[in-house]
């Protein structure tokens, strides 16, 4: 999920992107999971992800996780992570231009 816009869900340890689609309820898409799970509800369950509870247990169970969102990058032994880099190159081209 590297859409700034994007709306996202946190249920029960699963996370979920949130599209609201005109005319019909929401589409929910499993984020961070090897495989995507995609469901759809109609238009009662507009604003209501009770159903995303009952399914968490499943998701967590059948489809691992592929990456935790809030790890940060880890480098080898002497080496800077991508994370140190980039924020070492930010810092150097802002400040120059002070």
């Amino acid at each position: 999920m590297n859409d700034p816009q994007a709306q996202g869900v946190d249920v029960d340890g699963v996370g979920w992107l949130v599209e609201q689609r005109a005319g019909a309820g929401p589409r929910f898409t499993t984020t961070y999971r090897r495989t995507y799970v995609e469901v759809s509800l109609d238009a009662r369950y507009a604003h209501d992800m009770g159903p995303l509870v009952d399914l968490a247990a499943a998701v967590k169970k059948a489809v691992p996780r592929v990456c935790d969102p809030g790890a940060r990058p880890v480098a080898p032994p002497g080496q800077r992570s991508p994370v140190e880099r980039f924020s070492a190159a930010w810092m150097s081209r802002s400040t120059s231009s002070w």
